[in-house]
């Protein structure tokens, strides 16, 4: 599930691609978006996948007191601004959360994506 952040990564990283070498490439560069966007349905079905083997045991997961579902937290450093451990230095980090309205959404963004190319 930590991996779930890479699904939008394929459509971002697809779009520069299109525009650079769009002309050259067979169907006007439409086989990169399709493959960006089959990449992320099939990464969402992994995400799917560990998101139904958690549990309130899992690394980084419990379950949440205001919906009563299984919540999952990552958290990844990004940048840190001054001496690490020193109280004057600045972590600056960055995270996302999965749980079933996430997961939901990944599936139905992404098979409707892949549906429309």
């Amino acid at each position: 599930m930590e991996w779930a952040w890479l699904i939008p990564v394929f459509s971002f990283a697809a779009a520069p691609l299109i525009v650079v070498f769009g002309r050259v490439m067979p169907g006007r560069g439409s086989v990169l978006a399709i493959l960006a966007i089959t990449a992320g349905f099939g990464l969402f079905w992994w995400v799917f996948a560990g998101f139904l083997g958690a549990g309130a045991g899992t690394e980084n997961c419990e379950i949440s007191h205001y919906t009563e579902t299984l919540t999952c937290h990552y958290e990844m450093a990004w940048f840190n601004a001054g001496l690490a451990g020193e109280a004057s230095s600045v972590l600056l980090t960055w995270g996302f959360i999965v749980d079933p309205l996430t997961v939901a959404m990944l599936g139905l963004v992404t098979f409707v994506a892949l549906m429309v190319q």
